[in-house]
C-alpha cells in the first residue's frame, strides 16, 4: 500500500518536477556558460556553438587579471566593500535591533502608524531617492570647499562618508527584525528582568541568541548589496579611483578603463573585444556572493522562516 501511495505521488508530482528541472536549467546556463566562455581561447570561443565546451582546464584568463598593476586597485577595492558591508551590518543593523524592539515590545501612542509609515517607504524604487539624496551631498555645508550656504564646493562628493551615510535606516531590517521578535516568548525577557538585567542585558543576551539566524541573513544580504552596488558609487565617487567599490571596479575592468592588459586585441583592420576575458572578470566578481550563500544557505532558509512565524 504505501509503495502504491509513493508511486502515485510521484506520478502526480512529475510535471512539477519536469517544471522546476527545465527551469532550473534555464537559469544555470548563463552561469554554465560564462564559466566554460572564461576558459577558452578567442578563437575557439568564436568557433563555439550555443556552449563553449573547453577541452582542458585553461585558467589563462583568470591568471590574466591579477596584472601587477590591477592587483593593488582590486585589494583596495575589495577593502572598500568590506568595510562598507560591515558598517552597513553594525551601525544599520544595530540601530534597527532598537527600533524593531521598540515596535514589538513597548506601548507607545501611535506606535501601528509609525510601523505602517516606516513600511509605505519600502513601496517607493530606491532611484526615486538617489537624486535628492546626491543634492545633499553635493550642497553639504561646509565640506569640500562649500560656504554655510552648501554653495562653491563639492562636498561629500567622492568622499567616503558620501559611501557610508545613505541608507542607515533599513525598513526592510526592523521589518524583518521586528517579526522575528514576535516570534519569541516575552517569558524570556520577563525571566532576565526578574534577575536583574537592564535594558542592553535583555537584547544581548535574550534577543540577539534567538536572532542570529536573522542577522545571518542580514549579513548576507548587506554583503550581496554592497559587493553589486554600482549606480550610487558612479554617482558619488566615480571621480575618485582609491574608493571604487567592487561592483564599479569590475565594470570599469570589463570597460577597459582599469589597464587590464589583452581586454581589447587587435585583429587586422582594427581589435575586437577579449569575450572570454571579460567572462572571466564577471565569473570572478560573481564567486564571492555564490560561495557566501551556498555556504550560509541553511542559516538563510531558517533566518527567512524565522522572520514569519509570528506578528
Amino acid at each position: 500500500m504505501n509503495r502504491t501511495r509513493t508511486f502515485l505521488y510521484q506520478i502526480r508530482n512529475s510535471p512539477l518536477h519536469l517544471f522546476l528541472i527545465v527551469t532550473s536549467a534555464i537559469m544555470m546556463y548563463p552561469l554554465i556558460y560564462g564559466l566554460f566562455a572564461s576558459m577558452v581561447g578567442m578563437e575557439e570561443f568564436y568557433r563555439a556553438g550555443w556552449m563553449p565546451m573547453p577541452t582542458s582546464l585553461n585558467f589563462i584568463n583568470y591568471i590574466s587579471i591579477f596584472d601587477p598593476t590591477v592587483v593593488p586597485m582590486m585589494v583596495r577595492s575589495v577593502g572598500v566593500t568590506l568595510f562598507r558591508t560591515l558598517w552597513y551590518a553594525v551601525v544599520s543593523g544595530g540601530s534597527a535591533l532598537l527600533a524593531a524592539y521598540a515596535l514589538a515590545r513597548l506601548r507607545f501612542r501611535g506606535k501601528e502608524f509609525v510601523f505602517m509609515l516606516l513600511l509605505s517607504s519600502t513601496m517607493l524604487p530606491g532611484i526615486v531617492y538617489q537624486l535628492p539624496i546626491y543634492i545633499m551631498m553635493a550642497r553639504f555645508p561646509l565640506l569640500g570647499g562649500n560656504d554655510i550656504m552648501g554653495q562653491g564646493g563639492s562636498g561629500m562628493i567622492n568622499t567616503m562618508p558620501s559611501l557610508l551615510l545613505p541608507g542607515l535606516v533599513a525598513p526592510f531590517i526592523i521589518f524583518l527584525l521586528r517579526q522575528s521578535i514576535y516570534g519569541i516568548p516575552i517569558e524570556y525577557e520577563e525571566a532576565a528582568r526578574i534577575d536583574g538585567a537592564n535594558f542592553l542585558q535583555v537584547l544581548w543576551y535574550v534577543y540577539v541568541p534567538f536572532l542570529s539566524p536573522v542577522f545571518v541573513v542580514i549579513l548576507i544580504n548587506t554583503f550581496v548589496a554592497q559587493w553589486n552596488d554600482y549606480l550610487w558609487p558612479l554617482m558619488v565617487v566615480g571621480g575618485n579611483p582609491s574608493l571604487l567599490p567592487t561592483g564599479l571596479f569590475f565594470q570599469r575592468m570589463m570597460a577597459g578603463a582599469i589597464p587590464l592588459k589583452n581586454v581589447q586585441v587587435a585583429v587586422p583592420g582594427g581589435t575586437i573585444t577579449n569575450i572570454p576575458l571579460i567572462l572571466a572578470i564577471a565569473t570572478l566578481a560573481t564567486l564571492p556572493t555564490v560561495l557566501l550563500y551556498s555556504f550560509f544557505q541553511r542559516y538563510f532558509t531558517e533566518g527567512m522562516q524565522g522572520a514569519g512565524l509570528k506578528g
